[in-house]
């Protein structure tokens, strides 16, 4: 017996004894639907003449269909069947053929019929071909929802349409033949993309309307138009069909009776509603979609994907209106089971995968969660490479890149900004023309922003270029009409500030051309629309004119962010947008407040960044950052010591980010204002102890370091601070020691790392005078008030560790001190505190920058050498005897090249 005899076997039993008991759990159980998949695998291609394995296959999922009241169950039972009972019709049960009447299947077998009328008598020959087209082509659509071979529907659909034109008016099958026949032509175009199907689609379900004979046909045609309808206004973005698709779908509902067609007109109506208040932003008519769709559910079977993925639709549309994290959560969950009760291989998989993305980006980037975030964009890959058409290919890849700009924007890595653009790219490039603004506008906003990172004006270029493309393909009454133009404001914003040589680059990119200024296009400040959209225009111009300030310090437009930020807050906006443009107008009026001595300002951005909490947790993070500081700088520590505590409960969600060991440690100096201010704030409360926990707590999760060993000697915490520059000096068995460092302030220490960093490009006098200048600075201001409060040293120097914050961390700390005087040099043997990864690690022998390779080769031997003598002692006691060699070799090449500290003085010890 071979495995198709097997499978047959075991079904006709499962089948057998339901029949007889009327039901058997059998029927559901999961060996019963393998069994059914592998015998329906096994009798392909030649199902239609198995007629065993058609009959068996057809009663399978007709007593599924009455168990669990499943239309669609039902359709793969009457496609398997019709042919069955047209042939042998004393196989199947009385109830089965009095279902299958109604399609006029007689239940006599053909051969028993009398001999076919003669051509000449038309309407006597149309009932037995219309039936005969009717159940063929029924048929072969069973056999493409399996195959998906184009070829299969083609012929189902001229067999339809064969039949809807052999069938006369008075015929009582009209309008089934109708409808069967307007769902193949939709089928059909969602392969070829051809317009005219649906319009095709949409007459014959109006013949299916006008010819209905009860309640559930009249239903089921009406939900075939409104279908129909639907499908033609995405193909052509007219409304006219989406609104008679939406009254459609209300009166199937009105119409529609109890069981199966009750669960496809809801299902329907849901979809209609839900369509249409996307794009008018009718928040009132998505509760009435959610509440279809979540009927439909209830009253259809608990895992028909089809009625899973509605109400994730709906779901999803809610969250996106009203910010409701619930809604959200559960539409993960339902877009999951959608995906889940999907066979391999069905034309709609990869459309449901695709919703499981999008629902998992939106949730990760509410929550903060980058694995979440990093799967939804591995399976936006996968959906692209298994999309059977260029739309879902598209929809897909825009998704992935969607995921990687939020990536990249919570971790500041420039690679997976590009990669986002490229995606986003190559999705407008496969999309169907009438689906490219979507991936229009998201490539406009990733070259945007990855101009803000990298400076490319050929970059902003094409972002200007994608945002006309983005704008001109979405027309005014589209709810995102405003928000594009807005995009494109912003970049057009960009490229009118750039100077005169850059801004040539930018124009000279196609589909640029032009460039006006923001006020002579698209987007005009005093014209950003209307709608959901324009939070988000007012937002973004606000944005982009901080920036314009925190480039050229330019007032005028610091109060311009102010102002289109202040408008931005009381325009209709989801939770979220509405959270980030908080914090956005916070941090500039946070900014002019301080410059124009507004105290009222300052309480108003201070509870506007107070009130972030729905926002995405690193614009929370950052929140907290600002607001802290600034409650530090007014005095109001204790408050400020709150929202500190409040962040640091963020910093595991952002460590998770797992960047790379080089951007790990440039977000450790990007985030070291945090950890400032963190200490900074438990100072100013009398906690030094928890001071320098918050410290070395913020810079090791930032960087995603492992618990660090105990340092075996001093440590020296620097930082500036709101209020200035701070040292948290710690020994073990001893008080934590606070000092002041009066000379340090933020400015001075910006204006300092500058310095250094300029003179380190160079080697000739002027570069080393630079350097002797900062040495000298870092002695007086950080140094020797640490080594002072340090205390005298004996016969042999003392070790010290530096824990550098923030822009101090640039620094040689270790080599400060006053060319020909005093020096940190003569005072300790200095090592610095591991960051990240390398916490873990005994030690290393390092640069601030690039140094003489003569040099660098002796300070490592000697290192090496003086570790691998001391190393039978232990890992300390090698780590001490490598600090104590780079200590001697730097004294030693000062000494001899006094003037020259940019040969000795960035030589660095890192570890324990």
């Amino acid at each position: 017996m071979g495995e198709r005899d097997r499978a047959l076997d075991f079904l006709s039993a499962v089948v057998r004894d339901a029949l007889d008991l009327e039901f058997t759990d059998e029927l559901l159980e999961r060996r019963t639907r393998l069994a059914a998949r592998r015998l329906r695998r096994l009798a392909e291609p030649d199902l239609l003449g198995d007629r065993e394995a058609r009959r068996v296959l057809g009663l399978y999922h007709w007593l599924r269909a009455e168990a669990r009241r499943s239309r669609r169950e039902l359709r793969k039972a009457v496609a398997l069947l019709l042919p069955v009972a047209r042939d042998a019709p004393e196989t199947l049960p009385t109830s089965v053929l009095d279902l299958l009447a109604r399609l006029g299947v007689q239940r006599q077998r053909p051969v028993r019929r009398p001999a076919p009328p003669p051509l000449s008598e038309p309407v006597a020959n149309a009932r037995d071909q219309a039936g005969t087209f009717a159940a063929e082509s029924a048929a072969l659509l069973e056999a493409f929802t399996a195959s998906g071979s184009g070829q299969t529907l083609a012929k189902a659909v001229e067999l339809s349409r064969a039949a809807l034109a052999s069938t006369p008016r008075e015929d009582p099958r009209r309008a089934v033949i109708a409808t069967a026949h307007s769902t193949a032509l939709r089928m059909l175009h969602a392969v070829t993309g051809d317009p005219a199907l649906l319009r095709e689609a949409a007459g014959a379900a109006r013949a299916g309307v006008a010819s209905a004979g009860d309640t559930a046909e009249s239903a089921r045609a009406l939900t075939a138009l409104h279908a129909a309808l639907g499908a033609l206004f995405e193909a052509t973005g007219d409304l006219t069909p989406l609104r008679e698709s939406a009254r459609a779908a209300r009166s199937a509902l009105e119409v529609a009776p109890e069981g199966p067609d009750r669960v496809a007109a809801l299902a329907g109506a849901a979809e209609r509603q839900r369509v249409l208040a996307e794009l008018t932003g009718d928040v009132g008519a998505l509760a009435e979609a959610e509440g279809n769709a979540r009927a439909a559910l209830e009253l259809g079977a608990a895992d028909d994907p089809d009625l899973l993925a509605g109400l994730a639709d709906a779901l999803r549309a809610r969250f996106a209106a009203t910010g409701d994290l619930e809604a959200l959560r559960e539409a993960v969950d339902l877009d999951h089971d959608a995906v889940a009760s999907t066979p391999d291989g069905h034309v709609r998989l990869p459309g449901r995968m695709i919703n499981y993305v999008t629902s998992r980006r939106l949730l990760a980037v509410r929550t903060g969660d980058p694995e979440l975030l990093r799967a939804a964009t591995d399976d936006g890959r996968l959906a692209a490479e298994r999309a059977p058409d260029h739309l879902q290919r598209g929809v897909a890849l825009a998704q992935a890149g969607s995921a990687l700009m939020v990536l990249a924007d919570w971790s500041g890595d420039t690679a997976l900004l590009r990669e986002a653009a490229a995606l986003c790219r190559e999705s407008a490039r496969v999309a169907p023309e009438r689906h490219r603004a979507e991936s229009w506008a998201l490539l406009c906003a990733a070259l945007t922003g990855l101009h803000e990172r990298t400076g490319d004006a050929r970059a902003l270029g094409e972002a200007v270029a994608a945002g006309r493309e983005a704008v001109a393909a979405t027309p005014e009454w589209h709810v995102r009409h405003t928000s594009r133009a807005g995009a494109l404001a912003v970049a057009l914003d960009r490229v009118h500030a750039l100077p005169e040589d850059e801004r040539v680059l930018a124009q000279a990119v196609p589909g640029s051309g032009g460039v006006p200024a923001v006020g002579d296009g698209a987007g005009d400040r005093g014209a950003v629309g209307d709608g959901l959209g324009r939070s988000w225009v007012l937002s973004a111009l606000g944005g982009a004119r901080f920036a314009d300030f925190q480039r050229s310090g330019d007032l005028e437009a610091l109060a311009e962010s102010v102002d289109s930020l202040r408008r931005a807050l009381v325009e209709p906006a989801d939770e979220l947008s509405a959270a980030r443009s908080r914090y956005r107008f916070g941090v500039a009026a946070l900014a002019l407040a301080a410059r124009a001595d507004a105290p009222e300002l300052l309480v108003e951005a201070l509870e506007a960044l107070e009130d972030t909490g729905s926002a995405a947790p690193p614009t929370r993070f950052a929140a907290a950052v600002v607001a802290a500081g600034a409650r530090v700088a007014l005095g109001q520590s204790e408050r400020a010591l709150e929202l500190v505590e409040g962040a640091v409960g963020q910093l595991p969600l952002l460590a998770a980010l797992d960047l790379a060991r080089e951007d790990a440690a440039a977000q450790a100096v990007g985030h070291g204002g945090f950890a400032a201010v963190a200490g900074a704030a438990a100072l100013a409360c009398g906690r030094p102890e928890r001071a320098v926990e918050l410290v070395q707590l913020v810079g090791d999760a930032l960087v995603g370091a492992e618990a660090p060993p105990v340092v075996p000697g001093p440590v020296a915490h620097v930082f500036c601070g709101p209020t200035g520059g701070r040292a948290l000096l710690v020994r073990p068995g001893r008080a934590v020691v606070a000092l002041v460092l009066p000379g340090v302030a933020h400015a001075e220490l910006v204006a300092r790392g500058e310095a250094l960093a300029a003179a380190v490009e160079g080697e000739d006098t002027e570069s080393q005078r630079a350097v002797e200048v900062v040495l000298a600075w870092l002695w007086t201001a950080v140094a020797r008030p640490v080594l002072d409060a340090l205390g005298p040293h004996g016969r042999e120097l003392p070790r010290l560790w530096w824990r550098p914050v923030g822009g101090l961390a640039r620094l040689p700390l270790h080599a400060a001190g006053v060319p020909g005087g005093e020096s940190a040099l003569d005072r300790v043997v200095s090592s610095y505190v591991p960051a990240g990864r390398a916490g873990g690690v005994g030690w290393v022998v390092g640069a601030l920058w690039p140094v003489d390779a003569v040099v660098a080769t002796e300070v490592v031997e000697s290192a090496h050498r003086a570790a691998a003598v001391a190393g039978a002692a232990g890992a300390p006691a090698a780590s001490e005897a490598a600090a104590r060699a780079v200590h001697a070799v730097v004294r030693e090449h000062r000494a001899a090249y006094p003037d020259l500290p940019l040969r000795w003085a960035g030589h660095v010890h890192t570890g324990w």
